[in-house]
């Protein structure tokens, strides 16, 4: 629809201490660029239309460090086409790769630039954002072949999920974020002894309560279903720092992990999954 207005927004990366996407049906709908004077995304969530408030879900990507490269799919010019499916992925020098996304299996033509500065994208009114292209003062940006990795090979447990992972070696802080008035959890930030930061599943910065945990010496995980009014049954997770296996829920099927090895978590709007592996990302 040529009637509807478009703009072309940008991200300063540089100036960033956190993006947080707002997604729905794998497009972006709006960003929210976390700064020292705006901590918060509920601003950027209450500007959505109530309609779309109903739709998205937060993806939190603390930035902590170098940004060396950024890679996005390249999508095709097609009228009318409102949902558009997006990947980006953030290569960080201290914790590695960051995908933002739909979990998918399909290959993508990618475009690619080291060592960005800003981000750039197109907007039209109530559509999906489109990022387009990146700023970098060394290099150019360029096509790749190369696709986002899927960081775990096993199926979806959750129908149209976004995925996330996190090693949990070198952990110095970890912060649990809960539904409120309960005790599942919709994200995890978790923080390195060297540097960087990941976060795992819904982080909704300055809305959600959270539980901080210094230098854990285990996360524990139980994968269950509980009931939201108005929704029904749902997949949720409990989540527990403890230095002992004393589980608040002891009737619940707890994984209990050691610092060592990878958490991957599968999310959506409403619901969360996770599994652990021994073996590194």
């Amino acid at each position: 629809n040529r009637s509807l207005a478009c703009h072309l927004g940008t991200v300063e990366l540089s100036l960033c201490t956190g993006i947080t996407f707002f997604v729905a049906h794998g497009s972006t709908y709006a960003v929210h660029t976390h700064t020292k004077t705006q901590l918060y995304a509920d601003r950027t969530f209450k500007n959505l239309t109530p309609e779309r408030r109903e739709t998205v879900t937060w993806i939190y990507m603390p930035i902590e460090g170098q940004i060396t490269e950024i890679s996005f799919s390249v999508l095709p010019n097609r009228l009318g086409r409102v949902s558009q499916p997006q990947h980006l992925l953030f290569r960080f020098e201290s914790v590695g790769d960051v995908l933002i996304g739909p979990y998918t299996l399909k290959s993508r033509q990618f475009m690619s630039l080291k060592w960005p500065q800003k981000l750039i994208y197109r907007k039209k009114d109530t559509l999906p954002i489109c990022f387009v292209s990146a700023f970098s003062e060394k290099y150019t940006i360029c096509d790749t072949a190369a696709a986002p990795k899927r960081f775990d090979p096993s199926l979806p447990p959750i129908e149209d999920p976004y995925i996330s992972s996190a090693p949990l070696s070198n952990v110095s802080q970890i912060r649990v974020y809960c539904i409120p008035r309960t005790n599942f959890c919709r994200g995890i930030t978790i923080q390195y002894r060297g540097g960087g930061k990941l976060a795992l599943g819904q982080c909704r910065l300055g809305v959600d309560p959270f539980t901080e945990y210094e230098w854990p010496v285990r996360l524990c995980f139980a994968n269950t279903i509980f009931d939201q009014s108005g929704v029904g049954k749902l997949e949720g997770v409990k989540v527990e720092c403890l230095k002992d296996h004393d589980h608040v829920d002891g009737l619940a099927d707890w994984t209990c992990c050691e610092m060592t090895g990878v958490l991957y978590c599968w999310f959506n709007q409403d619901e969360m999954r996770m599994r652990y592996t021994k073996t590194s990302r």
